[in-house]
């Protein structure tokens, strides 16, 4: 049975995109899933994510659109965006910023990159979270950014330190906060100070 919270996430995801296919829900809540252990180092759902030769798949989400190419909203009708942490929120909608306009198809092959959690993981077994937070501390560690900007759109995913050092000049809202965050053993501070971004 799938959890409160990822129905709930689910709900939001198609209830922000025009008339999502199955697949768009499923991969855009997957990479939510990412984003939000990334930023926060906690699961944004409890429900397990296994890698099937198709791709990263949420088994409990799948089970409730099988067969069906469109993702309806009467089979998350139940469920409730309000009750949505304001954190999970910014971030999904960070991804939504970011992913929003893809297909299905486009986010798939995201997924499927060389390198990713999934590309990694034995087909069938479960995806781990720190394969998936291994990855994108090691790729996207910028996305660390966004709880404090709160505007993915100026996130540069293209992992560079000049692109990330550029983006902090720019945004003196992040440069000039208190660090606490990064500093409080946060997996992407070693991350960002290998770069010279953090001190």
């Amino acid at each position: 049975m799938m959890s409160p919270n990822l129905g709930n996430i689910a709900k939001y995801i198609e209830s922000k995109c025009n008339r999502p296919t199955t697949m768009k829900v499923q991969k855009l809540t997957y990479i939510s899933y990412c984003w939000y252990l990334t930023c926060y180092n906690k699961k944004l759902f409890v429900d397990d994510i296994f890698a099937y030769t198709g791709g990263p798949v949420i088994t409990e989400l799948f089970k409730i659109h099988s067969g069906k190419r469109l993702f309806s909203k009467e089979i998350v009708s139940s469920y409730n965006v309000d009750s949505i942490s304001k954190n999970a929120k910014i971030v999904i909608d960070g991804v939504l910023a970011i992913y929003g306009e893809k297909s299905g198809d486009q986010l798939s092959d995201l997924t499927h990159n060389f390198g990713t959690p999934w590309s990694t993981t034995n087909k069938n077994e479960i995806l781990r979270d720190d394969i998936i937070l291994d990855y994108y501390i090691k790729n996207f560690p910028q996305i660390t950014m966004l709880p404090i900007i709160k505007d993915a759109t100026k996130l540069d995913l293209n992992f560079n330190a000049e692109s990330i050092s550029n983006f902090v000049k720019e945004n003196p809202t992040y440069a000039d906060r208190d660090r606490t965050y990064f500093k409080n053993n946060h997996p992407s501070h070693s991350r960002l100070k290998e770069v010279g971004i953090l001190c």
